[in-house]
């Protein structure tokens, strides 16, 4: 078995290199680029095949969210299926792209072996049953916590001035959910499907405006029920498939009711109107163009590429670990502190279109590529460490056998997507530190309550 997984390795990334090298000799075509991606999520597959539930370990997400979005991005704009026709035009012109893509994969090498290194497949599978057997919320305690989920939304609480403008009620959803969530998955198997699809429906129209969020979502269910799919078969296939179909159909609801296709509108939602618009939808003609927008593989493609071309044609853009040091200085106002860091996303975004940042727009840029905009070909050791530090600490976390560190960490791992789409260190620090306050503030009414009354017993 240990021969077969170190064999299976070494083939898997001889076959690597030897793409690389090949990328390296190769013109600046964009039209390999597809498939290169595709074989390198084939690989990454072909390594783990005897050890599947490895694929949900934090660095898979990493990879497997980098190579699948790159595929369908490059394939997309090899076959003019973008939405804005100005990146389009652009992509055409770059004249470092077998280089920038040479960094991306040597960058994707790293993360798998790092991976295979810090092995999570064992733990995910003990833990989840040992979620099943022993970890509970009893109602007592979900009250408490809606309670005080509910104040805290009525307080409109303001923390502009430790930089975070944006709705906390994303972090008040997320109690709840992940709270409901392992209280459901101790159901019997056809009440917990319904309470996930019901949850999953409902965060549709709440998060209408935020696909990526009702995205995040599912990773936390996937934890849960992995205990259920220990090995790949008809069962796990079809249960892929039919999740796929539902969130693909759940985000093609999110489209329409943000607009897109102009079928709905203001005066008119309701779930009628939304399931005759879907078919009409999906038939016109630039609905792969809406579909790949809302799913973010173009644009997020497309920045990171740019933002390579960049650097390889200006190191004076190089701005040397100032987006990895900014989560350092989260809670400092930068009134106290005029030279305080700014985000890869800030960065970025003002050298692309100064307007639209100051109007307060932001172009993201995947994390491989944000190694590279700090450190240039430097960014790749940087990348390692981040690596191994994301693993490890996550593991370390994982392996508490305490609920509240359970929450915590399906907290951390569902917003790794966040971090790795290119939304930066810092925003990611932010929302682990607001949902530890939230979450302590939420849970812990609870224990002096029942404390208190047991005193006074």
């Amino acid at each position: 078995m240990l021969y077969s997984i170190k064999l299976n390795n070494f083939i898997g990334n001889s076959i690597y290199l030897s793409i690389i090298i090949f990328i390296l000799f190769s013109n600046n075509s964009t039209n390999q680029l597809p498939i290169i991606y595709f074989l390198y999520t084939i690989i990454f597959l072909f390594k783990r095949k005897k050890n599947l539930l490895q694929l949900f370990s934090p660095l898979s997400l990493f990879y497997l969210y980098t190579s699948i979005s790159f595929s369908i991005g490059a394939w997309a704009f090899n076959n003019d299926i973008v939405l804005n026709n100005e990146n389009l035009m652009a992509f055409k012109y770059f004249t470092n792209l077998r280089y920038s893509t040479c960094y991306i994969l040597l960058a994707l090498i790293i993360i798998d072996n790092v991976d295979l290194k810090i092995n999570f497949s064992n733990l995910i599978k003990e833990k989840s049953q040992y979620v099943y057997d022993n970890y509970n919320f009893n109602m007592q305690q979900i009250f408490v916590i809606l309670m005080v989920i509910v104040i805290l939304i009525n307080l409109n609480i303001d923390l502009s001035f430790l930089g975070y403008s944006g709705s906390l009620n994303y972090f008040f959803f997320s109690i709840i959910i992940l709270v409901a969530l392992i209280k459901i998955s101790k159901l019997k198997t056809l009440t917990r499907i319904f309470c996930y699809l019901f949850i999953f429906v409902l965060l549709s129209f709440v998060l209408y405006s935020s696909k990526r969020e009702l995205i995040f979502f599912i990773l936390p269910i996937i934890l849960l029920e992995v205990r259920n799919f220990k090995r790949l078969n008809i069962k796990a296939i079809t249960t892929f498939i039919i999740g796929s179909l539902f969130i693909i159909t759940s985000i093609i609801t999110m489209s329409l009711l943000r607009g897109y296709g102009g079928l709905i509108t203001n005066n008119n939602i309701s779930p009628i109107q939304i399931l005759k618009s879907i078919p009409v939808y999906i038939s016109n003609e630039n609905f792969l163009k809406y579909l790949f927008n809302n799913l973010e593989v173009n644009y997020t493609f497309y920045h990171t590429y740019q933002a390579f071309e960049y650097i390889f044609n200006d190191s004076s853009l190089l701005i040397w670990g100032e987006s990895i040091i900014k989560p350092f200085t989260l809670l400092i106002p930068r009134e106290l502190f005029p030279i305080k860091p700014q985000s890869i996303i800030h960065r970025y975004t003002e050298i692309y279109s100064p307007i639209y940042r100051e109007q307060g727009g932001s172009f993201p840029i995947n994390l491989i590529a944000e190694s590279f905009f700090n450190f240039h070909c430097f960014g790749i050791l940087f990348l390692l460490l981040i690596s191994i530090i994301i693993s490890k600490s996550l593991k370390v976390i994982f392996k508490f056998n305490n609920k509240h560190y359970f929450v915590f960490f399906m907290f951390a791992y569902m917003n790794l997507l966040m971090l790795y789409r290119g939304s930066g260190f810092d925003l990611y620090a932010t929302y682990i530190l607001l949902f530890l306050i939230f979450y302590s503030i939420a849970t812990i009414p609870y224990y002096v309550l029942k404390k208190y009354y047991s005193s006074s017993k």
